[in-house]
Parts: structure tokens; C-alpha cells; sequence
């Protein structure tokens, strides 16, 4: 929770919170890393910082970790199988 504050904080102009975010995160993942949901928070930190590739990064590194964590993009939004997060 902490490290989506300082992503926030970031996005109002304080570039040592965006560096302190990614730091914070890296140390969760490091100490954490069979939290299925710690990349993905990783990722929303990115898409705070406004880090697309850095954010993607993050995702592949949870299915790597996590290869069964699929979904199923509703029809409409392509040709309906199942993706990976839409690459």
C-alpha cells in the first residue's frame, strides 16, 4: 500500500517517491516472491509511474511465476480467446 502512495505521490511531481515506490516494490517481490499478488502490484506502481514496458515487464514476470494465471478477454474487446493479459 505504501508503495502505491509514494506512485501517487510521484505522479503529483515528487521524483524521489517514484524511486522509492520501485524500491519498496522490488524489496516485496524479493522477500515475497510466492505472493501471487505482489507483481501485479508491482505492475499497478508502473502504471502509476506511468511505466507501460515497465509495467508489462512486471506481468510477465508474475506469469512466468504464475503460468496458470490466464484470462479470458470478454468478446468485444477481440477475437474472444483466452490472453494473456492482452500483450
Amino acid at each position: 500500500a505504501l508503495a502505491l502512495d509514494l506512485a501517487l505521490d510521484a505522479r503529483g511531481g515528487d521524483a524521489a517517491a517514484a524511486e522509492q515506490a520501485r524500491a519498496l516494490i522490488a524489496d516485496a517481490v524479493a522477500d515475497h516472491p510466492d505472493n501471487p499478488g505482489i507483481r501485479v502490484l508491482a505492475a499497478d506502481v508502473e502504471i502509476l509511474l506511468g511505466d507501460e514496458d515497465a509495467a508489462r515487464a512486471w506481468i510477465d514476470r508474475h506469469l512466468e511465476r504464475f503460468p496458470g494465471d490466464t484470462v479470458r478477454i470478454p468478446p468485444g474487446r477481440n477475437d474472444g480467446e483466452t490472453n494473456v493479459l492482452e500483450p
